[in-house]
């Protein structure tokens, strides 16, 4: 019987990692607390790694170095997937598959409230299930845009989204859009 390449702590740990970064990861923003958790547990998964590796190295320094392909495979996993999943959510991997998955949701949504359908959301009220989101607050804006926040970015700021037909949506105070696909913007809500 073939053993298993990596330890199962292993591939629990980069399947935890993986499922943590596409939920924290994949929003309009990225929160605080959600930023520092994830990188104490990398942090601790390294470290963790790291010291199996160097008691592996001490336990075997009298034995010929070699390095089998089952070697190679158990002791690059861990780094290997702790790095693709972080440049899969750097580079918005997450963010766009979560929002690619939602888009009819959040545009019929988005839809309906700009035609008085659906009555704009306070951001005191209970969330609204939009596809994949949790909408907090939805407002509608002169010129026919539609802005709903998402979630929290960094420590005191709202993200969301703008979905804005007529073009670029328009500033209020020190609120800030970046273009984000075709007619949807992402919103930041500064304080």
């Amino acid at each position: 019987m073939a053993r298993w390449p990596i330890p199962p702590a292993a591939g629990l740990a980069a399947l935890f990692w993986g499922l943590f970064s596409a939920i924290a990861y994949s929003n309009a923003g990225v929160d605080m607390f959600d930023s520092l958790l994830g990188a104490a547990a990398a942090g601790a998964w390294m470290l963790v790694w790291a010291m199996r590796l160097c008691l592996h190295l001490w336990r075997n320094r009298r034995s010929r170095p070699r390095l089998p392909r089952e070697a190679l495979f158990y002791w690059t996993f861990e780094p290997a997937a702790l790095a693709v999943v972080f440049v899969l959510s750097v580079g918005g991997v997450f963010a766009k598959a979560r929002f690619l998955a939602s888009e009819r949701a959040l545009a019929d949504y988005a839809a309906s409230v700009r035609s008085g359908q659906e009555p704009p959301q306070d951001e005191g009220s209970r969330g609204r299930r939009v596809g994949l989101y949790l909408v907090s607050s939805t407002e509608r804006l002169d010129g026919g845009a539609v802005r709903f926040i998402t979630g929290n970015d960094g420590l005191m700021d709202a993200a969301g989204f703008v979905h804005s037909p007529g073009g670029p949506p328009p500033h209020l105070g020190e609120d800030s859009y970046r273009p984000f696909r075709g007619a949807w913007y992402l919103w930041r809500q500064s304080w």
